[in-house]
Protein backbone atom coordinates (compact mmCIF):
# COMPACT_ATOMS: atom_id res chain seq x y z
CA UNK A 1 0.00 0.00 0.00
CA UNK A 2 2.64 2.21 0.99
CA UNK A 3 4.55 1.75 -2.67
CA UNK A 4 1.53 2.06 -4.52
CA UNK A 5 0.97 5.71 -2.44
CA UNK A 6 4.35 6.49 -3.50
CA UNK A 7 4.38 5.67 -6.95
CA UNK A 8 0.91 7.19 -7.59
CA UNK A 9 2.13 10.91 -6.45
CA UNK A 10 5.02 10.45 -7.96
CA UNK A 11 3.55 9.92 -11.55
CA UNK A 12 1.33 12.66 -11.26
CA UNK A 13 3.25 15.40 -10.26
CA UNK A 14 5.51 14.17 -12.74
CA UNK A 15 3.14 14.20 -15.56
CA UNK A 16 2.17 17.68 -14.34
CA UNK A 17 5.54 18.59 -15.01
CA UNK A 18 6.25 17.03 -18.71
CA UNK A 19 2.71 18.53 -19.58
CA UNK A 20 4.05 22.06 -18.45
CA UNK A 21 7.36 21.43 -20.12
CA UNK A 22 6.51 20.48 -23.56
CA UNK A 23 3.24 22.45 -23.86
CA UNK A 24 1.37 19.28 -24.77
CA UNK A 25 -1.55 20.05 -27.15
CA UNK A 26 -4.01 18.01 -24.95
CA UNK A 27 -3.36 19.87 -21.12
CA UNK A 28 -1.57 22.92 -20.51
CA UNK A 29 -0.11 23.48 -16.91
CA UNK A 30 -0.83 26.51 -15.75
CA UNK A 31 -0.36 28.76 -12.22
CA UNK A 32 -1.73 27.27 -8.95
CA UNK A 33 -5.31 28.52 -8.76
CA UNK A 34 -5.76 32.13 -5.96
CA UNK A 35 -8.01 29.67 -3.62
CA UNK A 36 -6.08 25.66 -3.29
CA UNK A 37 -9.19 24.55 -1.81
CA UNK A 38 -9.15 23.96 1.85
CA UNK A 39 -7.53 21.38 4.07
CA UNK A 40 -8.71 19.12 6.77
CA UNK A 41 -8.46 21.45 10.02
CA UNK A 42 -10.58 24.03 7.44
CA UNK A 43 -7.72 26.32 6.82
CA UNK A 44 -6.56 26.77 3.10
CA UNK A 45 -4.10 23.76 2.00
CA UNK A 46 -4.01 20.48 0.82
CA UNK A 47 -5.54 17.39 3.51
CA UNK A 48 -3.73 17.92 6.43
CA UNK A 49 -1.10 20.34 5.62
CA UNK A 50 -1.98 23.94 5.59
CA UNK A 51 -0.61 26.77 2.34
CA UNK A 52 0.30 30.32 3.49
CA UNK A 53 -0.39 31.02 0.18
CA UNK A 54 -2.12 34.74 -0.87
CA UNK A 55 -5.25 33.80 -1.39
CA UNK A 56 -8.20 36.68 -2.84
CA UNK A 57 -9.98 38.90 -0.40
CA UNK A 58 -13.88 37.70 -0.41
CA UNK A 59 -13.30 33.92 -0.92
CA UNK A 60 -16.24 31.92 1.01
CA UNK A 61 -15.48 27.63 1.13
CA UNK A 62 -17.70 25.83 2.24
CA UNK A 63 -16.79 21.99 2.58
CA UNK A 64 -17.47 18.72 3.38
CA UNK A 65 -15.00 15.74 4.36
CA UNK A 66 -15.88 12.10 4.81
CA UNK A 67 -13.29 9.76 6.10
CA UNK A 68 -13.17 5.78 6.19
CA UNK A 69 -10.96 2.40 7.35
CA UNK A 70 -11.34 -1.07 8.42
CA UNK A 71 -9.18 -3.75 9.71
CA UNK A 72 -8.11 -6.53 11.62
CA UNK A 73 -6.18 -6.93 14.68
CA UNK A 74 -5.90 -3.27 15.48
CA UNK A 75 -6.09 -2.90 19.02
CA UNK A 76 -5.82 -7.20 19.64
CA UNK A 77 -5.05 -9.76 17.89
CA UNK A 78 -8.35 -11.27 17.32
CA UNK A 79 -10.37 -7.98 16.66
CA UNK A 80 -11.88 -5.64 13.95
CA UNK A 81 -12.32 -2.13 13.89
CA UNK A 82 -13.67 0.72 11.69
CA UNK A 83 -14.58 4.15 11.80
CA UNK A 84 -16.61 6.93 9.79
CA UNK A 85 -15.52 10.83 11.21
CA UNK A 86 -17.26 13.64 8.76
CA UNK A 87 -16.22 17.04 8.67
CA UNK A 88 -18.34 20.19 7.95
CA UNK A 89 -16.35 23.48 7.36
CA UNK A 90 -16.66 27.01 6.57
CA UNK A 91 -13.56 29.02 5.82
CA UNK A 92 -13.58 32.87 4.97
CA UNK A 93 -10.90 35.22 3.51
CA UNK A 94 -11.94 38.85 4.38
CA UNK A 95 -8.28 39.98 3.87
CA UNK A 96 -5.00 38.74 1.89
CA UNK A 97 -2.81 38.32 4.75
CA UNK A 98 -6.13 36.70 6.78
CA UNK A 99 -8.53 33.71 6.63
CA UNK A 100 -10.67 32.46 9.43
CA UNK A 101 -12.88 28.91 9.70
CA UNK A 102 -14.76 27.05 11.43
CA UNK A 103 -15.25 23.20 11.70
CA UNK A 104 -17.62 20.73 13.46
CA UNK A 105 -16.75 16.89 13.31
CA UNK A 106 -18.81 13.52 14.21
CA UNK A 107 -16.83 10.54 14.27
CA UNK A 108 -18.08 6.62 14.96
CA UNK A 109 -15.81 3.75 16.02
CA UNK A 110 -16.91 0.13 16.41
CA UNK A 111 -14.61 -2.40 17.48
CA UNK A 112 -16.01 -6.23 17.96
CA UNK A 113 -13.39 -7.41 20.66
CA UNK A 114 -13.73 -3.92 23.14
CA UNK A 115 -16.20 -2.28 25.76
CA UNK A 116 -18.09 -0.42 24.89
CA UNK A 117 -18.10 -1.96 21.45
CA UNK A 118 -19.18 2.01 19.81
CA UNK A 119 -17.18 5.00 20.51
CA UNK A 120 -17.93 8.22 19.05
CA UNK A 121 -18.58 12.34 19.51
CA UNK A 122 -20.37 15.16 17.79
CA UNK A 123 -19.39 18.58 17.34
CA UNK A 124 -16.08 19.30 18.72
CA UNK A 125 -16.10 22.89 16.89
CA UNK A 126 -12.75 24.23 16.07
CA UNK A 127 -12.68 27.79 15.52
CA UNK A 128 -9.27 29.30 13.89
CA UNK A 129 -7.49 31.94 11.99
CA UNK A 130 -4.79 32.06 9.59
CA UNK A 131 -2.38 35.30 9.18
CA UNK A 132 -0.01 35.55 5.93
CA UNK A 133 3.19 37.86 4.93
CA UNK A 134 4.01 37.85 1.62
CA UNK A 135 7.88 37.31 1.35
CA UNK A 136 10.46 37.40 -1.42
CA UNK A 137 11.39 34.88 -4.20
CA UNK A 138 7.50 33.40 -4.24
CA UNK A 139 7.61 32.65 -0.49
CA UNK A 140 4.36 33.10 2.00
CA UNK A 141 4.65 32.35 5.91
CA UNK A 142 1.52 32.37 8.11
CA UNK A 143 0.77 32.07 11.79
CA UNK A 144 -2.03 29.37 12.40
CA UNK A 145 -4.02 30.23 15.58
CA UNK A 146 -6.83 27.70 17.05
CA UNK A 147 -9.22 26.79 19.13
CA UNK A 148 -11.27 23.45 19.54
CA UNK A 149 -13.90 23.63 22.41
CA UNK A 150 -15.48 19.52 23.06
CA UNK A 151 -18.25 18.94 23.57
CA UNK A 152 -20.44 15.83 24.82
CA UNK A 153 -20.47 12.57 22.75
CA UNK A 154 -24.24 13.57 21.73
CA UNK A 155 -22.79 17.32 20.47
CA UNK A 156 -24.17 18.61 23.60
CA UNK A 157 -22.66 21.45 25.62
CA UNK A 158 -18.91 23.14 25.61
CA UNK A 159 -16.03 21.93 28.01
CA UNK A 160 -13.94 25.15 28.40
CA UNK A 161 -11.57 23.45 30.46
CA UNK A 162 -10.68 20.63 28.25
CA UNK A 163 -10.01 22.76 25.36
CA UNK A 164 -7.15 22.23 22.72
CA UNK A 165 -5.33 25.00 21.55
CA UNK A 166 -2.87 24.83 18.62
CA UNK A 167 -0.15 27.62 17.47
CA UNK A 168 1.55 26.76 13.48
CA UNK A 169 4.32 28.12 11.70
CA UNK A 170 3.70 27.76 7.95
CA UNK A 171 5.49 28.37 4.97
CA UNK A 172 4.41 27.79 1.30
CA UNK A 173 7.46 28.46 -1.67
CA UNK A 174 6.16 28.27 -5.45
CA UNK A 175 9.19 25.99 -7.24
CA UNK A 176 7.44 26.51 -10.74
CA UNK A 177 4.19 27.97 -11.75
CA UNK A 178 2.37 24.84 -11.04
CA UNK A 179 4.06 23.02 -8.18
CA UNK A 180 4.40 24.27 -4.73
CA UNK A 181 5.67 22.79 -1.45
CA UNK A 182 4.22 24.00 2.10
CA UNK A 183 5.42 22.96 5.49
CA UNK A 184 4.12 23.38 8.98
CA UNK A 185 5.80 23.03 12.55
CA UNK A 186 3.19 23.64 15.35
CA UNK A 187 2.52 22.98 19.12
CA UNK A 188 -0.63 21.65 20.56
CA UNK A 189 -1.94 22.70 24.36
CA UNK A 190 -4.07 19.11 24.71
CA UNK A 191 -6.83 19.56 28.05
CA UNK A 192 -9.23 16.94 26.16
CA UNK A 193 -8.76 14.45 29.04
CA UNK A 194 -10.67 16.86 31.19
CA UNK A 195 -13.81 15.64 29.76
CA UNK A 196 -13.52 12.18 30.95
CA UNK A 197 -13.26 10.79 34.82
CA UNK A 198 -10.84 8.07 35.48
CA UNK A 199 -8.67 6.46 32.79
CA UNK A 200 -9.95 7.03 29.31
CA UNK A 201 -10.52 4.14 27.26
CA UNK A 202 -7.69 3.11 24.43
CA UNK A 203 -10.61 3.00 21.55
CA UNK A 204 -12.16 6.67 22.60
CA UNK A 205 -8.43 7.87 22.84
CA UNK A 206 -8.47 6.51 18.85
CA UNK A 207 -11.82 7.77 18.26
CA UNK A 208 -11.23 11.52 19.67
CA UNK A 209 -7.72 11.20 19.01
CA UNK A 210 -7.09 12.40 22.78
CA UNK A 211 -3.46 13.10 23.74
CA UNK A 212 -4.29 14.57 27.12
CA UNK A 213 -0.25 16.17 26.94
CA UNK A 214 1.46 18.75 24.70
CA UNK A 215 2.73 17.69 21.79
CA UNK A 216 4.67 18.88 18.57
CA UNK A 217 2.68 18.67 15.08
CA UNK A 218 4.78 18.58 11.71
CA UNK A 219 4.20 18.16 8.27
CA UNK A 220 5.56 18.95 5.09
CA UNK A 221 3.21 18.21 1.59
CA UNK A 222 3.96 19.33 -1.62
CA UNK A 223 1.05 19.54 -4.89
CA UNK A 224 1.05 20.29 -8.41
CA UNK A 225 -1.52 21.54 -10.83
CA UNK A 226 -2.27 21.43 -14.68
CA UNK A 227 -5.37 22.43 -16.76
CA UNK A 228 -6.92 19.63 -18.72
CA UNK A 229 -9.61 22.26 -20.17
CA UNK A 230 -10.13 26.37 -19.39
CA UNK A 231 -12.59 25.38 -16.96
CA UNK A 232 -11.48 22.47 -15.06
CA UNK A 233 -7.92 21.57 -13.72
CA UNK A 234 -6.52 19.36 -12.00
CA UNK A 235 -3.74 18.19 -9.23
CA UNK A 236 -2.17 15.97 -6.94
CA UNK A 237 -0.53 16.07 -3.65
CA UNK A 238 2.00 14.19 -1.18
CA UNK A 239 2.01 14.59 2.47
CA UNK A 240 4.06 13.60 5.49
CA UNK A 241 2.91 14.45 8.42
CA UNK A 242 2.80 13.38 11.91
CA UNK A 243 2.92 14.07 15.65
CA UNK A 244 5.45 14.31 18.55
CA UNK A 245 4.36 12.94 21.87
CA UNK A 246 6.40 10.16 23.31
CA UNK A 247 10.42 11.30 23.09
CA UNK A 248 11.36 7.68 24.57
CA UNK A 249 9.28 5.70 22.19
CA UNK A 250 9.55 6.79 18.89
CA UNK A 251 7.46 3.60 17.52
CA UNK A 252 4.40 5.26 19.25
CA UNK A 253 4.94 8.65 17.70
CA UNK A 254 2.52 9.21 15.01
CA UNK A 255 3.37 9.36 11.18
CA UNK A 256 1.74 9.36 8.16
CA UNK A 257 1.86 9.73 4.47
CA UNK A 258 -1.06 11.04 2.73
CA UNK A 259 -1.55 10.59 -1.18
CA UNK A 260 -4.52 12.18 -3.28
CA UNK A 261 -5.92 14.55 -5.87
CA UNK A 262 -7.63 17.54 -6.15
CA UNK A 263 -10.50 18.45 -9.53
CA UNK A 264 -11.75 22.07 -9.82
CA UNK A 265 -14.34 23.13 -12.13
CA UNK A 266 -13.74 26.76 -12.77
CA UNK A 267 -17.01 27.97 -12.83
CA UNK A 268 -19.04 30.56 -10.40
CA UNK A 269 -18.94 29.52 -7.46
CA UNK A 270 -16.05 27.00 -8.14
CA UNK A 271 -16.37 23.20 -7.37
CA UNK A 272 -13.55 20.95 -6.54
CA UNK A 273 -13.13 17.67 -5.10
CA UNK A 274 -10.66 15.67 -3.54
CA UNK A 275 -10.04 12.66 -2.71
CA UNK A 276 -7.01 10.35 -1.32
CA UNK A 277 -5.66 8.04 1.53
CA UNK A 278 -3.27 8.30 4.58
CA UNK A 279 -0.69 5.53 5.05
CA UNK A 280 0.18 4.72 8.58
CA UNK A 281 4.44 4.86 8.79
CA UNK A 282 4.60 4.80 12.71
CA UNK A 283 2.01 5.20 15.82
CA UNK A 284 -0.09 2.29 15.56
CA UNK A 285 -1.93 1.82 18.68
CA UNK A 286 0.24 0.58 22.18
CA UNK A 287 -2.59 -0.84 24.38
CA UNK A 288 -3.17 2.21 27.27
CA UNK A 289 -0.62 4.07 25.90
CA UNK A 290 -1.78 8.37 26.23
CA UNK A 291 -0.82 8.44 22.90
CA UNK A 292 -3.68 7.07 20.96
CA UNK A 293 -2.50 6.02 18.10
CA UNK A 294 -3.50 5.91 14.11
CA UNK A 295 -5.09 3.83 11.28
CA UNK A 296 -3.40 1.97 9.27
CA UNK A 297 -4.45 3.52 6.31
CA UNK A 298 -7.47 5.64 6.18
CA UNK A 299 -9.25 7.12 2.37
CA UNK A 300 -11.01 10.47 2.56
CA UNK A 301 -13.37 12.93 0.10
CA UNK A 302 -13.91 15.96 0.24
CA UNK A 303 -16.07 18.25 -1.75
CA UNK A 304 -15.78 22.20 -1.32
CA UNK A 305 -17.84 25.53 -3.14
CA UNK A 306 -16.01 28.50 -3.43
CA UNK A 307 -17.86 31.69 -3.50
CA UNK A 308 -15.56 35.40 -4.17
CA UNK A 309 -18.00 37.83 -2.66
CA UNK A 310 -15.76 40.98 -3.40
CA UNK A 311 -15.23 42.05 -6.87
CA UNK A 312 -11.81 41.63 -8.49
CA UNK A 313 -10.64 44.42 -10.72
CA UNK A 314 -8.80 42.21 -12.88
CA UNK A 315 -11.94 40.02 -13.80
CA UNK A 316 -14.92 40.57 -15.66
CA UNK A 317 -17.42 39.13 -13.32
CA UNK A 318 -17.55 38.22 -9.37
CA UNK A 319 -15.00 35.29 -9.84
CA UNK A 320 -11.29 35.08 -9.03
CA UNK A 321 -9.06 35.43 -12.46
CA UNK A 322 -9.90 32.23 -14.61
CA UNK A 323 -7.17 30.05 -15.74
CA UNK A 324 -5.61 30.05 -19.23
CA UNK A 325 -2.71 28.64 -20.98
CA UNK A 326 -0.94 28.56 -24.78
CA UNK A 327 -3.90 26.20 -25.43
CA UNK A 328 -6.48 27.70 -24.14
CA UNK A 329 -8.55 31.50 -24.58
CA UNK A 330 -9.69 34.23 -22.78
CA UNK A 331 -13.23 35.73 -23.12
CA UNK A 332 -13.18 38.77 -25.16
CA UNK A 333 -11.60 42.14 -23.73
CA UNK A 334 -9.24 39.52 -21.54
CA UNK A 335 -5.93 37.95 -22.70
CA UNK A 336 -3.95 35.42 -21.42
CA UNK A 337 -0.88 36.37 -18.68
CA UNK A 338 1.15 34.46 -16.67
CA UNK A 339 -1.54 31.51 -16.45
CA UNK A 340 -4.69 33.69 -15.87
CA UNK A 341 -7.37 36.20 -17.87
CA UNK A 342 -6.90 39.51 -17.05
CA UNK A 343 -7.95 42.95 -18.40
CA UNK A 344 -4.81 44.56 -19.90
CA UNK A 345 -5.09 48.04 -18.65
CA UNK A 346 -4.79 46.76 -15.49
CA UNK A 347 -2.23 44.60 -15.62
CA UNK A 348 -0.15 46.52 -18.32
CA UNK A 349 0.52 49.32 -16.50
CA UNK A 350 3.71 51.09 -17.53
CA UNK A 351 5.17 52.24 -14.00
CA UNK A 352 7.03 56.09 -14.38
CA UNK A 353 10.55 56.32 -13.68
CA UNK A 354 11.21 56.54 -10.76
CA UNK A 355 12.98 60.63 -10.16
CA UNK A 356 15.44 60.65 -6.46
CA UNK A 357 13.92 62.72 -4.00
CA UNK A 358 14.11 64.03 -0.48
CA UNK A 359 11.86 65.18 2.30
CA UNK A 360 11.60 67.60 4.70
CA UNK A 361 10.31 66.93 8.55
CA UNK A 362 9.11 70.73 10.06
CA UNK A 363 7.99 71.10 13.60
CA UNK A 364 6.04 74.54 13.92
CA UNK A 365 6.51 76.08 17.98
CA UNK A 366 5.41 79.21 20.43
CA UNK A 367 8.53 81.04 20.49
CA UNK A 368 7.83 82.23 24.17
CA UNK A 369 6.98 78.73 25.82
CA UNK A 370 8.58 76.72 23.10
CA UNK A 371 5.26 74.53 23.21
CA UNK A 372 4.03 72.91 19.64
CA UNK A 373 1.30 75.20 18.08
CA UNK A 374 -1.95 73.17 17.52
CA UNK A 375 -4.30 74.00 14.28
CA UNK A 376 -1.42 75.15 11.97
CA UNK A 377 -1.06 75.19 8.34
CA UNK A 378 1.47 74.91 5.80
CA UNK A 379 1.82 75.86 2.47
CA UNK A 380 4.51 75.14 -0.13
CA UNK A 381 4.68 76.38 -3.78
CA UNK A 382 4.47 73.61 -6.02
CA UNK A 383 2.65 71.29 -3.64
CA UNK A 384 -0.49 70.34 -3.04
CA UNK A 385 -2.17 70.30 0.30
CA UNK A 386 -2.32 66.13 0.04
CA UNK A 387 1.28 66.26 -0.71
CA UNK A 388 2.09 67.77 3.10
CA UNK A 389 1.20 65.48 5.86
CA UNK A 390 0.69 67.35 8.92
CA UNK A 391 -0.25 66.65 12.42
CA UNK A 392 -2.20 69.71 13.76
CA UNK A 393 -1.84 68.13 17.54
CA UNK A 394 1.85 68.12 17.61
CA UNK A 395 2.57 70.92 15.16
CA UNK A 396 4.70 68.34 13.09
CA UNK A 397 4.77 67.94 9.33
CA UNK A 398 6.32 66.19 6.61
CA UNK A 399 6.19 66.90 2.87
CA UNK A 400 7.93 64.39 0.84
CA UNK A 401 8.82 63.23 -2.73
CA UNK A 402 10.69 66.61 -3.15
CA UNK A 403 12.74 65.62 -6.28
CA UNK A 404 16.83 66.61 -5.45
CA UNK A 405 16.76 68.65 -9.17
CA UNK A 406 13.61 71.07 -7.96
CA UNK A 407 15.81 74.03 -6.82
CA UNK A 408 14.68 75.89 -4.01
CA UNK A 409 11.40 75.64 -2.41
CA UNK A 410 9.30 78.07 -0.31
CA UNK A 411 7.59 77.24 3.05
CA UNK A 412 5.20 79.36 5.03
CA UNK A 413 3.44 78.76 7.77
CA UNK A 414 0.45 80.27 9.51
CA UNK A 415 -1.71 79.85 12.53
CA UNK A 416 -4.19 82.06 14.27
CA UNK A 417 -2.68 84.84 17.13
CA UNK A 418 0.54 84.20 15.59
CA UNK A 419 2.85 85.95 13.24
CA UNK A 420 3.21 83.99 10.03
CA UNK A 421 6.95 82.53 9.40
CA UNK A 422 8.64 81.56 5.81
CA UNK A 423 11.63 79.31 5.35
CA UNK A 424 13.47 78.84 1.65
CA UNK A 425 15.06 75.15 1.93
CA UNK A 426 17.63 74.20 -0.51
CA UNK A 427 17.53 70.90 -2.54
CA UNK A 428 19.36 68.33 -1.00
CA UNK A 429 20.71 64.74 -1.72
CA UNK A 430 18.50 61.27 -2.67
CA UNK A 431 16.55 59.92 0.34
CA UNK A 432 17.91 62.83 2.79
CA UNK A 433 15.71 63.98 5.40
CA UNK A 434 15.70 67.92 6.16
CA UNK A 435 14.94 69.23 9.57
CA UNK A 436 13.28 72.12 10.06
CA UNK A 437 11.54 74.42 13.48
CA UNK A 438 9.39 77.01 12.65
CA UNK A 439 9.42 79.61 15.50
CA UNK A 440 6.37 81.96 15.49
CA UNK A 441 5.78 84.82 17.19
CA UNK A 442 2.40 85.57 19.20
CA UNK A 443 -0.12 88.63 18.55
CA UNK A 444 -2.59 89.71 20.21
CA UNK A 445 -3.76 87.98 23.17
CA UNK A 446 -1.43 85.43 23.06
CA UNK A 447 1.68 87.61 23.75
CA UNK A 448 3.07 86.95 27.53
CA UNK A 449 3.35 89.26 29.89
CA UNK A 450 6.68 90.37 31.67
CA UNK A 451 6.69 89.98 35.77
CA UNK A 452 9.83 91.44 37.31
CA UNK A 453 10.77 93.28 40.32
CA UNK A 454 13.36 93.56 42.95
CA UNK A 455 13.70 91.79 46.27
CA UNK A 456 14.78 94.39 49.14
CA UNK A 457 15.57 93.91 52.95
CA UNK A 458 12.79 96.35 54.69
CA UNK A 459 15.33 97.27 57.43
CA UNK A 460 18.57 98.03 55.54
CA UNK A 461 17.77 98.45 52.08
CA UNK A 462 19.87 96.15 50.61
CA UNK A 463 18.85 93.86 47.86
CA UNK A 464 18.60 90.38 48.96
CA UNK A 465 18.00 86.62 47.38
CA UNK A 466 15.01 84.79 47.52
CA UNK A 467 12.46 82.76 45.81
CA UNK A 468 9.31 83.83 44.07
CA UNK A 469 6.45 81.06 43.58
CA UNK A 470 3.92 81.66 41.11
CA UNK A 471 0.69 79.10 42.88
CA UNK A 472 -1.41 78.84 40.21
CA UNK A 473 1.67 77.19 38.21
CA UNK A 474 4.01 75.89 40.49
CA UNK A 475 6.53 77.87 38.80
CA UNK A 476 9.56 78.84 40.67
CA UNK A 477 11.65 82.04 40.15
CA UNK A 478 15.15 82.09 42.05
CA UNK A 479 16.01 85.79 42.58
CA UNK A 480 19.87 86.65 42.27
CA UNK A 481 22.18 87.80 44.42
CA UNK A 482 20.93 91.60 43.28
CA UNK A 483 17.52 90.53 44.31
CA UNK A 484 16.28 91.23 40.99
CA UNK A 485 13.81 88.11 39.24
CA UNK A 486 11.78 88.49 36.06
CA UNK A 487 9.48 86.14 34.13
CA UNK A 488 6.76 85.48 31.49
CA UNK A 489 3.14 84.73 31.81
CA UNK A 490 0.38 84.51 30.24
CA UNK A 491 -2.11 87.11 30.80
CA UNK A 492 -4.18 86.43 34.26
CA UNK A 493 -4.28 87.06 37.56
CA UNK A 494 -1.72 84.87 39.57
CA UNK A 495 -1.11 84.45 43.32
CA UNK A 496 2.48 85.14 44.16
CA UNK A 497 4.03 83.86 47.23
CA UNK A 498 7.49 85.59 47.92
CA UNK A 499 9.75 83.93 50.36
CA UNK A 500 13.73 84.90 51.88
CA UNK A 501 15.76 83.30 54.70
CA UNK A 502 14.96 85.09 57.94
CA UNK A 503 12.48 87.02 56.40
CA UNK A 504 8.79 86.96 56.77
CA UNK A 505 7.25 85.04 53.83
CA UNK A 506 4.76 87.56 51.63
CA UNK A 507 1.67 86.71 49.39
CA UNK A 508 0.65 89.14 46.53
CA UNK A 509 -1.57 89.25 44.01
CA UNK A 510 -1.03 90.49 40.37
CA UNK A 511 -3.03 90.97 37.20
CA UNK A 512 -1.51 90.78 34.08
CA UNK A 513 -2.07 91.54 30.48
CA UNK A 514 -0.94 90.47 27.34
CA UNK A 515 2.20 92.28 26.23
CA UNK A 516 2.32 94.84 29.55
CA UNK A 517 5.24 94.57 31.90
CA UNK A 518 4.29 94.73 35.79
CA UNK A 519 7.03 95.91 38.10
CA UNK A 520 7.00 94.10 41.57
CA UNK A 521 9.40 95.24 44.34
CA UNK A 522 8.51 93.47 47.85
CA UNK A 523 9.98 94.82 51.08
CA UNK A 524 10.98 92.14 52.97
CA UNK A 525 10.54 92.32 56.89
CA UNK A 526 13.15 90.63 58.74
CA UNK A 527 12.06 88.00 61.39
CA UNK A 528 12.44 88.78 65.14
CA UNK A 529 14.69 87.31 66.64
Amino acid sequence: MRNFAVIFSAIFLINGSIAYGNEIASTTSINLPDAMGIALNGAPGMHRISSAKIVLPGELVIGFTGEYFSTDKFFLANDHDHRWVSTALINFTPFDFLSIWNTWVAADNTNDSLTPRHTSYRGNPEIGAILRYKAPHDLDTGLLVSLMMPTSSGGKGFNAKAAKIKTSAIASYKIASFLEVAANLGYVIDNTTKMFHGIVPSQQRFTAGIYGKNVIEYGLGVQGSLAISPDVFTGGFIEFSGTYAAPKSAAINPARATIGAKMRLAKLPFIEMAIGSDVRLAGAPQGDHRVPGIAPWEAFIRFTGNWSLFKNPNTSSLTTAKPCGPNSSCEPGLECRDGYCVKPETDMTIEPEKVPTFKVIGTIIDKSTDKPIKKAQVTVAGFTAEDIKINKKTGKFVLAQIPVDGGLIRIRVEAKDYKPAEETVAKDTANATKQITFSLIPTGANLPAILKGNLIDATTGKPIRGVITINDTQKRIIANKSGAFSVELHAGRYDITITSRGHLTQNKNVLLKAGEVVILNVDMTPKRK
